[in-house]
């Protein structure tokens, strides 16, 4: 890697945050940086803490500018309880990201060939996150988004059909019927796409031991590719977690997770455990691009697959893009499907790099690929002069 951003010396003129709601659960926050004549861009998207991920960001470039970011990054970083939300670490970020993007467009790169000259790109397929795009949480509903997903080119799709589960807490309500529901879907997905593509299965932490092992039983003759995040993701499961990643191991289910986490230490903890065959950081939230590259060494000597979490809007896609195709290892990349049309309707240029998704072969252009349209509607706009 040729760019640290804590010892990065050239001066953030210009700060400018985008805010843009395209779900009821989604509102993406896009950055912009003016260093020079270049102006980089970031993503930082962080469901429900927009203002605050917002001022960290102001915050972060005031550090920078004034060469105090490193041992404020640290400290935020390692400090602070693991169940907090990555605020921090996703504002740091999106300036990070905004900051290569621009000293790549300098040096009339691709992202990727700035952070790894050696590593030669190669082709990245994606699969598809359909589970934003189904409004009708039902198997019709979850096999027709499936089905359109695989008609599009996609060989893996991802969903999340345990809505009704929360098997964590100890009086569980109507358990039994709303697993029967879950498995309908995972049923009506698994007989439209078979033969054609692979599904995995997102838990969002929603089982505890007993429970996730009763699901498995339910869905393992349906060949999930993985499972992902079956129990909440803390020190004191980690037992209960080996457990049923060896279980669905003995049924040929791979099981996957860690994208909430940020900062290095905490994930070194879980990747010493052997918890899980794919661990999934997020760019966003695990603390910025260098920051995932200690993450990724420390995969890779514990002999475990990576793979980004990614269900983002179209500038963390395509960072994730360009970090993934600067890497050696990476197994599928994830991006969401048919949430919203604006994913490609706010890209002013480089849109053509994404129109042949699933299979991305070429980026054309230097930096991370794609400017963003300054004509359309923002929810939110603010900027911020430095002098």
């Amino acid at each position: 890697m040729t760019l640290h951003l804590q010892s990065y010396k050239s001066q953030i003129n210009k700060l400018e945050t985008r805010t843009l709601k395209i779900s009821q659960k989604t509102i993406w926050v896009f950055v912009e940086l003016q260093i020079g004549d270049f102006v980089g861009t970031g993503e930082a998207t962080l469901g429900g803490y927009e203002s605050d991920v917002i001022e960290n960001c102001h915050q972060i470039a005031r550090q920078l500018n004034a060469g105090q970011l490193a041992s404020f990054a640290s400290n935020k970083l390692s400090s602070g309880p693991q169940k907090m939300p990555p605020i921090m670490a996703t504002a740091l970020s999106a300036i990070e990201q905004a900051v290569y993007d621009a000293e790549s467009q300098k040096q009339n790169l691709p992202l990727g060939q700035l952070i790894n000259p050696q590593q030669k790109p190669s082709n990245t397929t994606y699969y598809a996150n359909i589970n934003r795009g189904v409004t009708e949480r039902t198997p019709e509903g979850f096999a027709r988004a499936a089905n359109l997903a695989t008609n599009c080119g996609y060989k893996y799709i991802k969903f999340a059909p345990f809505d009704g589960i929360s098997a964590v807490e100890k009086n569980v309500t109507n358990f039994d019927a709303a697993l029967d529901h879950s498995v309908a879907c995972i049923e009506a997905v698994h007989d439209i796409i078979h033969g054609k593509a692979r599904f995995m299965i997102d838990c969002h932490s929603r089982f505890n031991l007993n429970a996730a092992l009763k699901m498995l039983e339910r869905i393992k003759n349906f060949e999930p590719y993985w499972i992902e995040e079956p129990i909440p993701e803390k020190t004191e499961n980690i037992s209960q977690i080996l457990e049923f990643r060896q279980t669905a191991n003995n049924y040929g289910i791979l099981v996957a997770g860690l994208e909430k986490l940020y900062g290095r230490n905490r994930f070194q903890k879980f990747i010493d455990a052997n918890i899980y065959d794919v661990i999934l950081p997020d760019l966003r939230w695990c603390g910025g691009i260098e920051e995932f590259t200690h993450i990724a060494n420390a995969v890779r000597n514990a002999g475990q697959s990576i793979s980004f979490h990614n269900p983002s809007g179209p500038v963390l896609n395509a960072v994730t893009l360009q970090v993934a195709r600067s890497m050696p290892d990476q197994v599928i990349l994830e991006c969401q499907f048919n949430e919203s049309p604006a994913f490609y309707d706010i890209i002013e240029t480089g849109r053509s790099n994404w129109t042949s998704m699933p299979n991305v072969s070429d980026l054309n252009g230097p930096g991370i690929g794609l400017t963003l349209s300054k004509s359309i509607p923002w929810d939110d706009f603010q900027k911020s002069i430095f002098e």
